[in-house]
């Protein structure tokens, strides 16, 4: 079984089922997915922190959309490793350790290895072989405002 995490706050809780159906309409992997919300909610969106909650398991931000297979994506898992995405960024994460890191300020402290291909972090626009759609842009995430790429637009109207 795949463990999955999403990261959510209040403000983004009628977004609650999109990455998770998007995650189970792209796999045949069998898949556990947890909603992580914060105790307290930190960063721009609220749950910038809970992904340091996660020993094991595979960590995204509710605005995405997954659109590769997620059992792919779990075969970067590496032993005592916080995998990451090959920019360093952790929106996208695959970890299989103990760590100290309980915030974004204590980043130094995980084990990173930043191995997984940027398609998995396709940023509010629709290239070809991304495997993962992320609405980073807060005033433009199609929930809340109108999206100016009508591609991804599609894509969003398709999975929400």
């Amino acid at each position: 079984m795949i463990p999955v995490y999403i990261g959510i706050s209040e403000r983004f809780r009628e977004m609650e089922g999109m990455t998770a159906n998007s995650i189970l309409r792209n796999t045949n992997a069998d898949v556990q997915i947890t909603h992580l919300y914060p105790e307290k909610e930190e960063g721009c969106t609220g749950f910038t922190n809970v992904r340091y909650n996660i020993k094991t398991g595979i960590y995204l931000d509710v605005d995405m959309i997954v659109l590769g297979d997620i059992a792919e994506l779990w075969s970067y898992r590496r032993d005592n490793k916080f995998v990451c995405l090959q920019d360093g960024s952790t929106e996208v994460a695959v970890i299989d350790c103990n760590h100290n890191c309980t915030n974004k300020r204590e980043h130094h402290l995980l084990p990173l290895e930043p191995i997984i291909p940027i398609e998995w972090n396709t940023k509010d626009e629709v290239i070809s072989g991304m495997k993962l759609l992320h609405f980073t842009n807060l005033a433009t995430q199609p929930w809340f405002f109108d999206h100016p790429n009508k591609d991804a637009l599609k894509i969003y109207d398709e999975y929400k």
